[in-house]
């Protein structure tokens, strides 16, 4: 009998062991290099982010938290920049591997932190080159690939360039299978280009009037041109300088009746405007202004919260590129008109 009753406590033991390690996980690792410096993992749950600390020893440190779903986690080292993404939930043991001077880390423990780790290795030099376009196609690619899988979430949101690219975000996050948006790794992502990516926002450009600086109105018809550019500036003079190239080499090779071209000043008043004018030389398409900078109606429709700001309309309105890149419109513009 007490052998019995021996074996049935170390039972017990290990059952509440278990049942302890599903109501928690961890994250062992080590620094490459050695050194006793504080490690940081940041996660999100339940609706909030939560922090945990440790101090290495010799460059090893283990971490334990509470997560009842995966949830994405940013590991950094001394207060720095994120070394490795993470995806946590309770029952998972990570070990992973960082160096402070390289963005590549390796890891095991749950199969989404594994094709992270995977990922940004196989693409260390992409994600380093700055070239935004070529890391959203390498993004897409993944999640096109692997639509079921969180680890293609995690990497939305950690990977994939957003500013000027909004509505190629949304035609990726369409992919997603279900089981795959796991909201402690979306962390609500898509809320910060919702405006961007609206009906509103991507409807077709109805016809628009603008002051003129002569005092006339100018009137926008789709219809009237193949291609419409609006370049929505502000009195930011440098700003607006780096782009004036651009839109003259494009007046200078399409023919209005082409390639409509529309500069919308976001000034706050039209003095300012006409300043801004004034000391810059005279241009071969529309420049006009809209009151109430973007806190106009018709830019709140359209979604301009930022400037420099294009948008390339065909001849039914429907928009084509919406972004901050005048290379890409320059670029979409040519690729249409060409000869």
């Amino acid at each position: 009998m007490k052998r019995l009753a021996y074996l049935l406590s170390i039972a017990a033991a290990f059952i509440a062991a278990a049942c302890a390690d599903k109501d928690s996980f961890t994250v062992e690792g080590q620094i490459e290099g050695g050194g006793a410096q504080t490690v940081e993992l940041l996660y999100f749950t339940d609706g909030a982010a939560k922090r945990l600390t440790a101090a290495a020893s010799d460059g090893k440190f283990s971490l334990t938290g509470t997560a009842p779903r995966p949830a994405l986690a940013y590991l950094s080292v001394a207060g720095n920049a994120p070394l490795a993404t993470l995806v946590v939930e309770n029952g998972d043991n990570i070990s992973c591997t960082v160096n402070p001077d390289s963005t590549v880390w390796k890891a095991s423990g749950n199969q989404a932190t594994e094709l992270l780790a995977r990922f940004t290795a196989e693409n260390a030099s992409l994600l380093r080159s700055g070239d935004d376009a070529a890391v959203n196609s390498a993004v897409a690619a993944y999640v096109k690939a692997n639509p079921k899988r969180v680890a293609s979430a995690a990497l939305i949101v950690t990977c994939f360039r957003t500013r000027g690219h909004e509505l190629q975000l949304d035609s990726i996050m369409s992919l997603l299978a279900p089981e795959a948006r796991q909201p402690a790794v979306l962390q609500n992502f898509m809320s910060t280009v919702t405006t961007q990516i609206s009906l509103d926002a991507r409807q077709r450009l109805a016809p628009m009037s603008f002051y003129e600086s002569r005092d006339t109105t100018y009137r926008y018809v789709a219809q009237r041109q193949t291609l419409s550019l609006f370049a929505f500036t502000d009195d930011d003079r440098t700003a607006r300088d780096s782009i004036i190239p651009r839109l003259q080499a494009l007046a200078d090779s399409f023919p209005a009746r082409r390639c409509r071209i529309i500069e919308v000043s976001l000034a706050l008043d039209s003095a300012e405007w006409r300043r801004t004018l004034a000391t810059t030389p005279e241009a071969e398409w529309q420049r006009v202004w809209a009151p109430g900078s973007v806190s106009a109606p018709l830019l709140r429709k359209l979604a301009v919260s930022r400037v420099p700001f294009f948008i390339v309309a065909d001849s039914l309105g429907d928009q084509l590129y919406r972004g901050s890149s005048v290379s890409h419109a320059d670029n979409l513009i040519r690729s249409r008109l060409k000869p």
